[in-house]
């Protein structure tokens, strides 16, 4: 991906109003619980997908909620301080409803959010991602870290915005991908309880090689088994890679 920084970046400021409000909202269950009074909202349009979102003001704050229609659950949101001109993008949680046209990706409704908070002002964005895809109702594994192991970037910097980690972060990363790009199959395997038995010809692959255990993740995400899921609060750990959805990533606007 192009680097698109031509100086030295400094990580979004928040207010201490905004910090308080993260704060006091951090469970899951507490971030999309619904605010009292709507004030606005309309449809965004990425691609040829639109995307229904509702606008609630509080204080010097203002949420946005994207994604599905009135009376669902949102599928992104989205708190912009336009004293600051500064945004965050919090929540996201794909979803083929998430579209009123049906069908979009996780990527797209990334950009319909983008496109929000520029045009309200905003000239920075932070990104704390708990992505999640389901396999069933009750299981699911984060999407940030499964493609991170598999590509050496989470999915969002794959989107094309100019997502990146702080600068305080940046070593610390770049060192995580290293490991995403060299690890062998049979160090990181070795870690798994239980070993894995993974169900795909692996016959082509000498998993004693660097870069291996990049070449499984791949396949085993091209046959769509459960292995995501099933090693989930092990995967990082056995990879040599720290928590992706604690760094807050920022882009420009």
């Amino acid at each position: 991906m192009r680097n698109r920084r031509t100086r030295k970046q400094k990580s979004v400021e928040l207010s201490l109003e905004l910090k308080r409000l993260l704060l006091s909202r951090r469970r899951p269950e507490d971030i999309f619980a619904a605010w009292p009074v709507q004030a606005g909202g309309g449809i965004v349009t990425q691609n040829g997908f639109r995307y229904d979102y509702r606008e609630f003001p509080m204080g010097n704050l203002i949420e946005i909620r994207g994604g599905r229609t009135r009376g669902k659950r949102e599928c992104f949101l989205l708190l912009l301080e336009p004293d600051n001109n500064t945004a965050i993008l919090q929540g996201i949680k794909a979803g083929e409803d998430c579209s009123l046209d049906g069908g979009a990706t996780t990527k797209n409704m990334l950009k319909a959010a983008f496109i929000l908070a520029k045009e309200r002002g905003a000239k920075s964005i932070s990104l704390s991602d708990t992505s999640k895809k389901y396999i069933d109702d009750t299981h699911f594994f984060y999407l940030s870290e499964m493609y991170f192991v598999t590509y050496g970037m989470t999915w969002y910097e794959a989107a094309g915005l100019g997502i990146r980690p702080p600068d305080d972060k940046l070593k610390l990363v770049n060192l995580w991908r290293k490991y995403a790009h060299t690890n062998t199959w049979d160090a990181v395997a070795s870690k798994l309880e239980p070993f894995p038995d993974v169900p795909i010809d692996i016959s082509d692959i000498n998993t004693s090689a660097p870069g291996s255990a990049m070449q499984m993740f791949k396949r085993i995400k091209e046959a769509n088994t459960s292995f995501f899921v099933d090693y989930s609060e092990q995967l990082l750990g056995a990879s040599n890679i720290g928590s992706i959805s604690l760094i807050a990533w920022i882009a420009d606007l």
